[in-house]
């Protein structure tokens, strides 16, 4: 789990998240409403999703991309095995880690399959990289 990790309000433009995603380790930022709530996470494929679909980075906000999207997420005391399930039962390859309220990381599925037996990191690998 990465610990470090970069945040955005939801009333931030695309183009600033951009700028936090390159300062990010994990390739995703937090999402924070203005009372500090967390909201989801933000990839750089949500970016380039929205830039594919004639978003103005300049002046589209984090919210407007972000809203509407189911938050997935896990907590410390979740297994690897519960984790990996998670990524691959919802298909996706960073999920933060939130204790109660408060977002504490990120795992990413580079750091899962590491501590995976080896046999489990493939199945995860393998269930991400498919279409």
């Amino acid at each position: 789990m990465t610990e470090r990790l970069e945040s955005v309000g939801t009333g931030e433009t695309v183009e600033d998240a951009a700028r936090k995603l390159l300062q990010s380790p994990t390739g995703a930022v937090a999402i924070f409403d203005d009372e500090q709530r967390f909201q989801g996470i933000l990839t750089d494929h949500d970016v380039v999703r929205a830039m594919a679909a004639g978003l103005d980075p300049i002046h589209t906000e984090v919210g407007a991309i972000a809203e509407g999207t189911a938050i997935v997420a896990v907590t410390p005391d979740d297994s690897l095995d519960d984790a990996a399930r998670t990524m691959e039962d919802t298909n996706v390859r960073r999920v933060p880690v939130v204790d109660g309220a408060k977002v504490v990381g990120m795992l990413t599925q580079a750091e899962l399959a590491l501590s995976l037996p080896d046999a489990k990191a493939g199945r995860l690998v393998k269930s991400l990289s498919m279409p």
